[in-house]
């Protein structure tokens, strides 16, 4: 199905919100983004990270391979750098995406006046029967998998797109993968297949997110050589500044905290649905995922508006992602107080909904 893309709307913005529910600045809690809110405590750094032009550093492409497990990786300014010139250096034709997922690679390619197609993603079989009819069929150029979906949580097994990216490869095309959630569940990544991975994969992966490091604008691509040649060239000189490869070495190293969030990002996840379970009940809301960093529900358009407005009018934001014009999605990330108390807790601003 072709459809237009609207403009992308992205969570974070706090100071909007503000703004507009004149609840006072400091005392929000984004649940918006769904980024890890125990972000990796990074070393004081060298004030000459600071001062010198970022050169890449060798350490910093030798501890993206060791914690990616795969060896051709390029570091880039965060992976959004790379989804708005994708459809730039990638060859004529169509790009089949999820009906429901990250928008900006829709937006972008229809920027660019290219194709843009669709396929179910809330049911993994409906998914895999779609994409691999549409393929056979010839009618998929390429294709991008949001592996898992957000919001969805869709999971689609490696072999699956290993399969799909086989079958494009003989039509010049190209197999997109978004791997930015799945940290949770590295078992599930593309570089599970590592020497047979297919060389039309492109695979990115976000630093921020798991690492809950988003405004160190860090990302990572893997593809055919001749693709990352390109993106280097586009992106130019300098393009991730010293200050943040410095503290992604650290953290990308750091096995000990890595392997230990996890456990506790599963925890925050689990008191977060727990807290919220009551009023999606009252709101009629069905439990699509709960991915670790994010939690999904869907529900009645009109009813997941009440909400949003609701949770915003005591200074919550969460993300509110329409289906269609009868069906939405409310996507909400963890919740950590961390070491600053706030007058009106999580529970109590959510008590006043029930």
């Amino acid at each position: 199905m072709i459809k237009k893309t609207p403009f992308p709307v992205h969570g974070g913005n706090i100071q909007q919100a503000s703004e507009k529910y004149g609840f006072p600045l400091a005392q929000w809690i984004d649940l918006s983004t769904g980024i890890n809110p125990r972000s990796y405590p990074f070393s004081t750094l060298d004030k000459r990270y600071y001062q010198q032009l970022p050169y890449l550093d060798p350490h910093f492409i030798q501890a993206a391979k060791k914690y990616y497990q795969t060896r051709n990786i390029l570091p880039v300014p965060g992976s959004q750098s790379v989804i708005q010139l994708l459809p730039d250096i990638l060859s004529s034709g169509n790009l089949w995406v999820p009906e429901v997922g990250y928008q900006e690679y829709a937006y972008q390619w229809q920027k660019n006046g290219r194709t843009i197609l669709s396929y179910p993603s809330f049911d993994v079989e409906e998914s895999i029967d779609t994409i691999g009819f549409s393929i056979e069929q010839g009618e998929v150029d390429h294709l991008l998998i949001i592996n898992p979906n957000n919001p969805t949580g869709l999971i689609i097994p490696v072999d699956v797109i290993s399969a799909w990216a086989k079958q494009l490869h003989f039509r010049g095309g190209k197999l997109i993968v978004d791997e930015a959630f799945v940290d949770m569940q590295p078992e599930q990544s593309v570089f599970s297949l590592e020497e047979n991975l297919p060389e039309n994969i492109i695979v990115l992966r976000s630093f921020g997110k798991f690492f809950g490091l988003a405004g160190v604008r860090v990302g990572f691509v893997s593809a055919a050589q001749d693709v990352m040649d390109i993106l280097q060239w586009r992106l130019g000189p300098w393009f991730v500044n010293g200050v943040a490869q410095q503290i992604a070495i650290e953290a990308l190293s750091d096995r000990q905290w890595y392997d230990g969030i996890r456990a506790q990002i599963v925890k925050d996840s689990d008191a977060t649905v727990a807290l919220f379970e009551p009023i999606m009940r009252a709101f009629q809301a069905e439990q699509l995922t709960n991915s670790g960093l994010f939690s999904s529900w869907r529900m009645e358009a009109a009813q997941g508006q009440v909400l949003y407005e609701r949770l915003a009018e005591r200074g919550v934001l969460v993300r509110l992602i329409p289906c269609s014009s009868a069906r939405c999605i409310v996507r909400i990330g963890n919740h950590w107080a961390g070491d600053d108390a706030l007058p009106i807790s999580l529970a109590e601003r959510l008590e006043t909904i029930r």
